[in-house]
């Protein structure tokens, strides 16, 4: 299995794992294992962001008919926080999925399937 080194934001992240739970179920073993992989290695990602988001919410927020909630003078500084978090790129290692393996196995794999896992395809 080749994994690279590839550049992703927890908001494609999502994407992408939105996209591996949604997709064709029927792929060889090597595909699966990889997306299998892939969606592991972006859920532990995107945990560890959430949990970040989480701490900025609990930090911030008050209590209001006893819910936690952000003020509303501080909505726009919680979304300036928060926001950079899930658009910021980290670097990881991911299993690279050969695009040519993905074109064999079946015609009708949805295009839309395929476009959703650019960031982990190699397109050599």
């Amino acid at each position: 299995m080749k994994k690279e080194i590839v550049k992703i934001s927890p908001k494609v992240a999502i994407n992408i794992i939105k996209s591996i739970e949604n997709g064709p179920k029927e792929v060889p073993a090597k595909i699966s294992v990889s997306l299998g992989m892939i969606k592991y290695l972006l859920q532990e990602t995107v945990e560890s962001f959430q949990s970040r988001q989480k701490s900025i919410f609990e930090e911030m927020a008050t209590l209001e008919n006893e819910q936690l909630v952000i003020p509303q003078d501080k909505q726009q500084e919680f979304m300036d926080k928060v926001n950079p978090i899930f658009d910021n790129e980290v670097e990881m290692e991911l299993p690279i999925i050969e695009i040519e393996d993905l074109q064999n196995v079946e015609a009708s794999i949805d295009p839309n399937f395929v476009t959703s896992l650019m960031p982990v395809l190699n397109i050599a």
